[in-house]
């Protein structure tokens, strides 16, 4: 917690690392005590602590901000620097509570709460955000957002994949937040796929989205009918027209839909889809692409009759194992 207190004095948290700092408060009625003090002190234009308060952070910014290839070079030099940063920075703290002026029982400053929404394997959600906008999540995704949305911006941070129809409010628009790029919109219906480990795609059914790539600082304007793909071994961002919309957007009607992919990209679908684990019992490949429309949730078993014909394997379901023969 040390790392996101430090953070947050600083202005500088995301929202996931601001969902943590509010469960942490929520454990122990003496944490927000704690905080506030941390904030107190903080704040304080005592002489004789703020110069070195802005060395401490100025070191320490320093050092979270090195690159990963400098490890090796760093790696013998960490345990005295660390050390002695740790010490000030603790001090520094420390003095915080010894401070006559401070109050025995400080004003807790309000902290805004985050909710977690969370669709597992085989499950998909719906949910309304505090200003009205709708959401669909997809399976095996998570959604953090505010109890309330304050300030300029309405943010919420997204992992996996999701159907938004945000309400218009142009003095607030609305920004989704993931680790390789950001969707900025003022009130407009879209999908958004971050999965990790794989090419993140926004595709909008109305209105405009601005999605910029956090690893090159590119942004794309997105309109009606278009979509952007961010790839995932090369970071390059591209920008196309929608073909088929049933290929992007099927899944919110619960239509599940496959062009031309390959048999690991099916099964990978169909466990994430219900929820299931793949176990092969055979090392049987086939070069054969898939092509299908699955309408009004299909079953398991139906779809995978279909896949089965085409790839030409057996299967069985047991419990929740789909196992490949």
């Amino acid at each position: 917690m040390d790392q996101i207190i430090l953070k947050y004095l600083l202005e500088d948290l995301t929202i996931e690392e601001q969902h943590r700092l509010t469960k942490w408060l929520e454990e122990d009625p003496l944490n927000p005590v704690i905080l506030e003090k941390f904030e107190q002190h903080w704040k304080t234009k005592r002489p004789d602590l703020g110069e070195q308060k802005v060395e401490v952070l100025r070191r320490i910014k320093s050092q979270m901000n090195e690159k990963h290839q400098h490890s090796e070079s760093l790696s013998f030099n960490f345990p005295t620097k660390v050390l002695k940063y740790a010490a000030i920075l603790f001090l520094v703290f420390l003095a915080a509570f010894l401070v006559k002026e401070f109050p025995n029982e400080p004003k807790v400053t309000e902290q805004l709460k985050y909710i977690e929404k969370t669709s597992l394997m085989g499950q998909k959600i719906s949910l309304k955000l505090p200003d009205g906008t709708q959401v669909k999540l997809n399976a095996d995704s998570k959604l953090i957002v505010p109890e309330r949305f304050s300030g300029s911006s309405r943010e919420v941070e997204l992992i996996g994949e999701a159907f938004f129809d945000v309400v218009k409010d142009p003095s607030k628009p609305f920004i989704i937040k993931m680790p390789e790029f950001s969707v900025e919109v003022k009130g407009t219906s879209f999908d958004v796929k971050a999965y990790p480990n794989e090419d993140k795609v926004v595709a909008v059914r109305s209105g405009i989205v601005e999605v910029k790539s956090e690893a090159n600082g590119r942004a794309l304007q997105l309109e009606k009918d278009e979509m952007s793909t961010i790839y995932l071994k090369s970071n390059a961002m591209e920008k196309s027209q929608i073909r088929e919309h049933d290929l992007v957007f099927g899944w919110v009607d619960q239509d599940l839909i496959f062009k031309n992919q390959k048999m690991d990209a099916v099964f990978n679908e169909i466990a994430r889809w219900y929820g299931v684990t793949i176990v092969k019992q055979t090392s049987k490949a086939s070069n054969k692409l898939y092509t299908a429309r699955h309408e009004n949730n299909p079953s398991l078993q139906q779809v995978m009759e279909s896949v089965a014909f085409v790839f030409e394997i057996k299967f069985e379901i047991k419990g929740n194992d789909l196992i490949i023969k």
